[in-house]
């Protein structure tokens, strides 16, 4: 059983990858796919972050305990290979691995 600081973690990541790999399952606001955009959808420069959700800056700690951006910072600090997984029940999996080594 994880923590409830875990679950929360879980829920956001969820949530984060459903609005990535199925955006259909969301109220329309997500089904565009723009709510989390990829930096490489930002610019055009090949970094070494370009695989990871564009992080918008907040100077406010407002803004910073939302839900986009804890949820952007979450899933930036996934391994590449548990982001790049298709198959929603393999992406639980992964993440609650993840989450009892961390």
């Amino acid at each position: 059983m994880l923590p409830i600081h875990d679950l929360h973690t879980q829920q956001l990541l969820y949530f984060v990858y459903k609005c990535i790999r199925h955006p259909e399952l969301h109220p329309e606001i997500f089904a565009d796919n723009n709510y989390f955009r990829f930096n490489k959808q930002i610019h055009i420069h090949n970094t070494r972050n370009k695989t990871n959700i564009h992080l918008y800056h907040s100077n406010k700690l407002v803004g910073q305990r939302s839900i986009k951006h804890k949820a952007t910072v979450l899933w930036n600090e996934l391994p590449l290979s548990v982001q790049e997984i298709t198959s929603l029940s393999i992406f639980k999996h992964a993440i609650n691995s993840w989450l009892l080594l961390h």
